[in-house]
């Protein structure tokens, strides 16, 4: 679909939402509403007069290549679905039956109404104490594998999960959340790897110092 056949006014991405660099993204708009938009610090004429500064032309570059790859991605056909998104969807399905050996783990949300490239579950012990997800998080870390215990927005935060406590998972579980995201950039053979580094992760996450 064009963009200008989408039926909404504004539409905002940030690049690393679709492999291009962090630290920039970008603002599509309708010419219309262009004196209607504010600023919200002065400064140049930068942006049509809405954002000050200095643009990074290296990261400019990176998303507007980010751009023409997934532009390339869509196959040739009225197939509405991405072929990346086929191909993350079905590693995505492999890896879970994979990790669904380990001790302790629970894996939360629905098993196929969810984004093709996520997996997100609770991490635990063998005798069923929860673990906490940021320790896995950085036991993975030093194994090589970059994942998350959480959304980017609450990083740093001690907070517990939202998402979480919508989910009415009990209150010792909170902190205990760990997610996957996969990109088409993967193969087979990387994913194979992380069950086992999974499980070393844990079991030094749930170890004393």
């Amino acid at each position: 679909m064009h963009w200008a056949d989408l039926p909404v006014d504004l539409l905002s991405a940030s690049a690393h939402k679709f492999q291009g660099p962090k630290g920039i993204g970008l603002l599509l708009l309708r010419p219309e509403l262009i004196e209607v938009l504010q600023p919200l610090q002065g400064g140049g004429g930068q942006e049509q007069g809405l954002r000050a500064g200095t643009e990074s032309v290296a990261l400019v570059a990176g998303m507007a290549m980010a751009l023409e790859h997934l532009k390339l991605s869509r196959p040739g056909c009225a197939d509405v679905e991405f072929a990346d998104q086929v191909k993350v969807q079905r590693m995505r399905d492999a890896l879970r039956i994979n990790l669904q050996t380990l001790p302790g783990l629970h894996f939360t949300g629905d098993p196929i109404n969810r984004l093709p490239h996520h997996i997100s579950m609770l991490v635990g012990s063998g005798d069923g104490q929860p673990i906490s997800g940021r320790a896995v998080v950085r036991e993975l870390s030093r194994l090589g594998v970059a994942t998350s215990s959480g959304s980017a927005c609450m990083a740093g935060q001690p907070k517990n999960s939202a998402v979480l406590e919508a989910m009415q998972i009990k209150p010792e579980w909170l902190q205990s959340g760990l997610r996957f995201s996969l990109g088409s950039w993967l193969d087979e053979t990387q994913l194979d790897q992380i069950p086992d580094l999974l499980e070393q992760a844990m079991i030094a996450a749930a170890s004393p110092e």
